[in-house]
């Protein structure tokens, strides 16, 4: 015992290791907890300050904005009225229209026009409630500036007074600048020679078009001190935070502050506004001081400035200073100052309750932390002798502990473990024996449960494959009677095409469940190859189409690339192709949280993943065609590579996911390796996976466009109507193809552009009147094509109507967001496309009025009747051969060489030929007595 009290006075004593360090760690948290609170609250009050400054601002710069673009947009409209005629300040003609716009745009002071012999003619609404009254000056007899009521349809009614001044609108600041800069412009403020208050105008210059002569000038005055200072006012900015409008001198332009000083300070037509620095406000004037001390001239500003600054009392102070210009010349700047005071009021006297509160915790812990120490040494010591008996081997050691719960347990644990070592070497080896026993049951249920996954995963694949033939039957005619359409020698060509579009709709409804029974075919080691010649293309461009959502929903960009040499049909098994890349594809996706998943298609190796050919020769006509699917996702760890392709083997990130089964790469390898090619992987961790394969292939050619049939009933445009132009702007060709085929005959000019760069140079150079934008495309989207378009005042002239695939009904709120006019799903019918023309040009067409139906089943005359006994063999011969050439313009002239003699006979072959049925003028040209011998032979044509 003396030993080992010797020993333990020279380290610490227990009732020290318990105090000391609970001490300083609660000193330690307590300064770290204050110190923590000070710098968040500053970091909270930083951006509490910063957001509610942006979000004031924002507020502001849109509000400003919509305020100051309604006086061009109506100087815009009364230009093109004084350029028709429909607007005549010599003749007093047209006051109502000023009064419409009065009503659309209540904010505008004054509208209003002068022309080049002096006339004046607008129409103000004025601010002693008076009403609006239409203000009319004209050169002759005199100059005098009269007033005159207006009805309730806006007509000029009787005289209500006149000033006895001349009033020369060609003299006026507003017309002079206009015509000596010939653009629109802002003119400065002002003060009103009539109402008084400070006025802002916008005058545009009117020329004639073709000759360019200056008609007049037209104009409209805004009162930024009524409209301006009411919304700054009405702004919550904190407790005593303000915003103010600056001019680039540093006058204010409006303030927060206008209710409660003049922002005037002088009166006259050059008009003084009053400095920010001078502001009877402290914080206004604090700020514009500080604004000019930092910048020597404010028209360095060029763009947003957040400050900070303390007034002589010490108070801080947040600033932030945005520039506000637009394309006519208003430069201003908008100031929010916020005080730190609004903000740190609650927050110092928290944070003096948390110092205090943590002291005072300090020094009760302190006194219980020592009484503590010593009740629980006492027994630790006890304990601790007798282990030291144990460890020397003397295990009958008892040990008595009262007044502590845990350490009594602890005490009866100790005096427990004695005799339960001596039990326990006995007991070992039973208990290994034991263990090894459930062992081997745990096996045997695994194999167990392993064979009966086995049995349900055969009787699945038998159901899918029981089901799969019941949706192929009915599939088959579907398919059957398309094709039997296609044969027809007399289907025309756009109903081929549509016909076509539905057989490879089947078929890819067909190629979904062959995927399915794919599945149970590998699962029997029944799979075998199916080669058949396809699009690859087309396959490629399904595939994104396919995918483009999924990704899109996980915010991951999807891009499918391929090479300029890569064939457009060859000769292998589409079905497992597809399905294997839709694998691939799927599982970038899914394990991809944010990024990219790309494949690219070529007739050459990837690289860093290169793959070699076999060593056996390949056949002349074969062709190795590789592909390559990266993704930025979790990656996968080295050693599971090796077992990657292995059935039911799923890496971490796959069990981790809860979704698959661990065998769509083992399908996959077996369908690459049966196409007679092989795949390689390579990943790193958290970066991302590169899987890259090839499969043979031979060169296929491609199989008649087979085209669908279309319901003409607009035959066209009806006359007396302009050429309209019509801009299609979509990367997908048929797509285009199908509008231009289906627009052009009946009388429009239609262009196409393959993505939104494209079409925004045609828009430029060549001004459609409507453009049909395809939203998702390469390069530019729909998206920021339309933008830049309505962005500019040509383009607001310019219907855009979208054509989008998506369903999602707030993909509709989006893109009409972005500057489109109309919207419109794909697919689509004619007569919607047909309907939106209308609508946004006001066409109109010509229809067809009779029953297509019983036209074309039967001839368009009588073969028989003596009318048409004497046609000429010659214009039968040169109409067969128009029509089998498919040339509109001959067959047209032809059929105008006998519109006199056989007039009903010359309408019915021009409405076959209006609807492109030259099929219908062969066969009954054909039909023609005495005909075959004049029609020529496959040589002579």
């Amino acid at each position: 015992m003396g030993v080992f009290n010797s020993r333990l006075g020279h380290k610490l004593p227990l009732q020290a290791l318990l105090v000391v360090p609970f001490l300083l760690q609660l000193a330690g948290t307590t300064a770290l907890i204050g110190y923590l609170s000070y710098r968040n609250s500053q970091r909270a009050v930083n951006h509490l300050a910063l957001e509610l400054r942006n979000e004031l601002t924002a507020r502001i710069q849109q509000e400003v904005s919509t305020y100051v673009e309604s006086p061009f947009v109506i100087n815009d409209l009364n230009a093109i009225a004084l350029r028709q005629g429909d607007l005549d300040p010599s003749r007093a003609k047209g006051a109502y229209i000023f009064w419409k716009q009065s009503r659309s745009f209540p904010a505008n002071n004054l509208i209003y026009c002068g022309v080049e012999d002096g006339s004046f003619m607008g129409l103000g609404q004025f601010r002693d409630n008076q009403g609006v009254h239409v203000l009319i000056s004209k050169p002759s007899p005199q100059r005098f500036y009269h007033y005159y009521q207006i009805d309730e349809v806006g007509n000029r009614s009787s005289p209500v007074g006149s000033l006895d001044w001349e009033y020369d609108p060609r003299i006026r600041p507003w017309y002079q600048k206009a015509k000596r800069q010939q653009k629109p412009n802002w003119s400065n403020i002002y003060l009103d020679f009539d109402d008084q208050v400070p006025v802002l105008t916008a005058s545009t210059p009117v020329y004639e078009e073709g000759s360019g002569r200056l008609l007049g000038v037209c104009a409209t005055d805004l009162v930024p001190s009524l409209e301006l200072n009411h919304f700054l006012s009405q702004l919550k900015v904190g407790k005593t935070g303000e915003t103010f409008i600056l001019s680039r001198e540093g006058s204010l332009i409006a303030s927060s502050t206008a209710d409660e000083e003049n922002l005037l300070i002088d009166a006259g037509e050059d008009i003084q506004l009053l400095p920010a620095r001078d502001s009877q406000n402290p914080l206004v004037s604090a700020t514009a001081h500080y604004l000019e001390q930092q910048f020597d001239d404010l028209r360095q500003i060029d763009q947003v400035q957040q400050l900070e600054f303390w007034l002589p009392g010490g108070d801080r102070q947040f600033a932030q200073v945005s520039p506000f210009r637009d394309e006519y010349g208003l430069d201003w700047l908008i100031v929010v100052a916020i005080p730190e005071s609004d903000f740190m009021a609650e927050i110092n006297a928290n944070n003096r309750l948390t110092r205090w509160l943590s002291l005072g915790a300090l020094v009760l812990a302190a006194g219980i932390g020592v009484l503590t120490s010593r009740w629980i040494a006492r027994p630790i010591l006890k304990l601790n002798q007798a282990a030291q008996a144990i460890a020397e081997g003397d295990l009958a050691q008892t040990v008595e502990v009262n007044g502590i719960a845990e350490l009594e347990t602890l005490a009866q644990s100790f005096n427990q473990m004695g005799h339960q070592l001596r039990d326990s070497f006995d007991t070992l080896e039973q208990r290994v024996q034991e263990r090894t026993a459930e062992l081997a049951e745990s096996n045997r249920q695994l194999e167990l449960a392993k064979e009966k996954a086995e049995v349900a995963n055969e009787a699945k694949s038998t159901f899918i494959a029981n089901m799969s033939h019941e949706l192929r039957s009915p599939l088959n005619a579907v398919l059957g009677f398309s094709q039997l359409t296609l044969r027809s020698s007399s289907l025309p060509p756009d109903q081929r095409e549509n016909v076509g579009i539905i057989y490879r709709s089947g078929e890819y409804l067909l190629t979904l469940i062959n995927n399915i029974l794919d599945i149970s075919k590998i699962e029997a080691g029944k799979t075998t190859l199916n080669l058949k010649s396809f699009n690859l293309h087309r396959l490629l461009s399904d595939l994104e189409d396919m995918l483009y959502l999924r990704a899109e929903s996980k915010d991951v960009l999807l891009t499918v690339t391929r090479s300029d040499d890569l064939p457009q049909y060859i000769q292998a098994d589409e079905m497992k192709l597809r399905q294997v890349l839709i694998n691939l594809l799927s599982n970038g996706i899914k394990f991809t949280q944010a990024g990219s998943v790309s494949l690219h298609v070529s007739t050459h190796p990837p690289s860093p993943t290169s793959l070699v050919l076999p060593a056996q020769t390949l056949p002349a006509a074969t062709l190795p065609i590789y592909f390559e699917v990266r993704d930025t996702g979790v990656g996968i760890a080295p050693e599971e590579l090796p077992h990657l392709f292995e059935a039911f083997t799923q890496t971490r990130a796959g069990k981790e996911s809860q979704e698959g089964t661990g065998l769509g790469l083992a399908i996959s390898r077996k369908f690459i390796h049966l196409m007679g090619g092989d795949i390689a992987v390579s990943s790193e961790l958290g970066v991302g996976t590169a899987i890259a394969f090839y499969i043979q292939a031979s060169l296929s050619e491609a199989a008649p466009l087979d085209l669908q049939p279309a319901r003409r009933r607009v035959l066209g445009l009806a006359p007396g109507q302009p050429t309209y132009r019509i801009l299609v702007v979509d990367d997908k060709e048929v797509n285009r193809r199908l509008l231009v085929k289906l627009l052009s005959p009946l009388g429009f000019e239609v262009r196409e552009a393959s993505n939104g760069l494209e079409g925004i140079e045609i828009w430029n150079d060549w001004e459609p009147h409507l453009i049909w934008m395809d939203m998702r495309m390469p390069v530019m989207d729909g998206y920021e094509a339309t933008q830049r378009i309505k962005a500019t005042t040509k383009g607001q002239a310019t219907a855009v109507i979208a054509l989008t695939a998506s369903v999602l009904e707030e993909e509709k709120v989006v893109i009409l967001s972005a500057g489109c006019d109309d919207f419109l799903r794909k697919p689509f019918h004619e007569q919607s496309i047909f309907d939106a023309i209308a609508k946004h040009l006001g066409v109109v067409f010509l229809y067809d009025e009779s029953k297509l139906g019983s036209r074309e089943q039967e001839p368009p005359a009588d073969l028989h009747s003596p009318d048409l006994r004497d046609l000429p063999d010659a214009w039968k011969a040169a109409l067969y051969t128009a029509a089998l050439e498919a040339d509109s313009a001959q067959v047209e002239a032809l059929i105008a060489q006998v519109s006199v003699t056989h007039a009903a006979l010359a309408q019915d072959l021009s409405q076959w030929s209006h609807q492109f049925r030259f099929d219908k003028i062969l066969e009954w040209v054909e039909a023609l007595p005495g005909s075959i011998a004049t029609i020529p032979d496959a040589e002579q044509l």
